[in-house]
């Protein structure tokens, strides 16, 4: 909440010096927020990527769920602190679930395809507090494709070449990924059958 209030009064002086306009102060002030809480979630990886001793599979999930998530959707959290929250425990347990995954590869790489071809499916999948409009549903959807396209290409070209660590650090994070939208997907439903 004061980062907002320090953005905005930073945004403010900003209009008044006449390098933005009025109009933008709040998208600049909504802009930097969500910018802080990105490098918050990614500091946070980091550090708990190097208390469990796995520093390569942080980096690697920091470059390749976030553009998935993006696009894909799922569900989303009523506010920042609780998704916040809900992130590094979800990312703590994808951890210990790549441990597992570097020993069994072969379930956890059929999973991942699976789990590919079902976020291809049904992405983007919408949410109340971010509901999409019919050309985004394209576009998103789109843009979801070819990112699974590249990161399962490159998943399996990683396996092969006997990089095994840094295969299932894609392929975990996109099971976690449809494991997002599958609950986001049901939360549509319930919602629509309350209001029934």
């Amino acid at each position: 909440m004061r980062a907002r209030i320090i953005g905005k009064k930073f945004f403010y002086n900003l209009c008044k010096s006449g390098v933005i306009s009025k109009d933008n102060v709040e998208v600049c002030t909504f802009g930097l927020q969500r910018l802080l809480i990105f490098l918050l979630n990614v500091f946070t990886y980091i550090i708990i990527g190097l208390v469990f001793d796995m520093p390569l599979e942080s980096v690697i999930f920091i470059l390749a769920y976030p553009p998935l998530r993006i696009f894909a959707g799922g569900y989303h959290a009523k506010s920042p602190i609780s998704c916040y929250f809900l992130g590094v425990f979800l990312f703590g347990l994808m951890l210990l679930l790549q441990r597992v995954a570097v020993v069994y590869n072969l379930p956890f790489i059929a999973t991942g395809i699976i789990a590919a071809i079902g976020i291809a499916r049904i992405a983007p999948v919408e949410s109340p507090n971010k509901p999409l409009e019919d050309i985004e549903v394209k576009i998103y959807g789109n843009s979801t494709k070819l990112i699974i396209q590249i990161e399962i290409v490159l998943a399996l070209a990683l396996y092969l070449m006997g990089q095994i660590v840094a295969s299932m650090a894609i392929f975990i994070p996109m099971i976690m990924l449809w494991g997002v939208l599958l609950i986001g997907r049901y939360n549509n439903l319930t919602k629509k059958c309350r209001k029934v």
